[in-house]
C-alpha cells in the first residue's frame, strides 16, 4: 500500500562465526603427519621412475611394434683406411717387431699379405698396428663374448605380494608360492603393500615378514637376504635360494 507505514527490520550485524567442527579421526596430526609423509614418498618415488624412463628412452632405439631396443655397439677399432696418423709403429702378421714406419709403407705390406691393417695402440706415440686377419679375429672376439654370456649366471627374482590384513588361507597359499619359487633357485620379492589407513599400524606388516622368514627357515629352501622397515607404502624383504 502507497504511503502506509513503512515495516523497519532489525540489522542483524555480522554473520556470527560458524560452530568449530572436530576433523575426522583420519585427520588427527599424528596420523595427518604418517600420511603426509608417505604421500610425499610416493611422489618423489613418481618423479624418479619418471625421469628414468626418459633417461632410458634417450639412450634406446624404436624396433618393431614400437619396442624399445638397445642399440648395437659400434666398434671404434680402426683398421686399413680409417687409420689416419702416420707414422705407426708395425708389428708384423707372426708377432715381429717391424719398428716405425710410414702409414703406407705399413698398408702395402699388409696388402701383399692378404690381410688386413689394424690399430691396436691408438693411444701411443706413435700409434701400434699389427697385421692380422681383422674378420677372423672379429669373428673369434664375438664367439668368445657370446660363450661367456651363456656361462653368466642369471639369478630370475620372482615378487610375491603381501597385504597386512591378509587372511591366514591366502598367507598360507603365498608363501607356499615363494617356497616353490626358491625351489627352483630363483632369488623371492617378499612386498607388503599398505593403504593410506594401514600406514598406522606397520606392526601387521612385520607380523607379515616375521612369519614369511619362519616359514622359509622350517622349510630350509632359503635365507634372508635382507630385510627394510616401512619405506613410501611398502616393506621389502629379499630371500636367496640355499641351493
Amino acid at each position: 500500500m502507497e504511503g502506509g507505514p513503512k515495516i523497519r527490520f532489525p540489522n542483524p550485524g555480522p554473520d556470527p562465526d560458524p560452530p568449530a567442527l572436530d576433523p575426522p579421526r583420519e585427520m588427527q596430526p599424528a596420523a595427518h603427519g604418517v600420511l603426509a609423509q608417505a604421500l610425499a614418498s610416493e611422489l618423489l618415488h613418481f618423479r624418479a621412475s619418471i625421469r628414468s624412463m626418459t633417461l632410458e628412452r634417450n639412450v634406446l632405439v624404436r624396433g618393431r611394434r614400437g619396442r624399445f631396443f638397445a642399440p648395437p655397439k659400434k666398434d671404434s677399432t680402426r683398421v686399413n683406411e680409417r687409420i689416419r696418423k702416420s707414422p705407426v709403429r708395425l708389428i708384423d702378421a707372426d708377432g715381429s717387431q717391424v719398428g716405425v714406419v710410414d702409414l703406407e709403407a705399413a698398408r702395402e705390406r699388409a696388402a701383399e699379405q692378404n690381410l688386413d691393417l689394424v690399430e691396436v695402440g691408438a693411444t701411443a706415440d706413435p700409434p701400434v698396428v699389427k697385421i692380422m686377419d681383422w674378420g677372423k679375429t672379429k669373428f673369434e672376439k664375438e664367439k668368445a663374448a657370446r660363450e661367456s654370456r651363456k656361462k653368466a649366471t642369471v639369478i630370475e627374482v620372482k615378487e610375491v605380494k603381501f597385504r597386512p590384513t591378509i587372511d591366514d588361507n591366502d598367507f598360507e597359499i603365498k608363501a607356499k608360492r615363494a617356497i616353490r619359487f626358491l625351489k627352483k633357485g630363483k632369488k623371492v620379492k617378499i612386498t607388503v603393500f599398505f593403504r593410506l589407513r594401514q600406514l598406522r599400524r606397520p606392526e601387521l606388516g612385520t607380523k607379515i615378514l616375521d612369519r614369511v622368514t619362519e616359514m622359509i627357515q622350517e622349510s630350509e629352501v632359503g635365507e634372508v637376504e635382507t630385510r627394510s622397515g616401512l619405506e613410501g607404502r611398502q616393506m621389502v624383504m629379499i630371500l636367496n635360494p640355499l641351493s
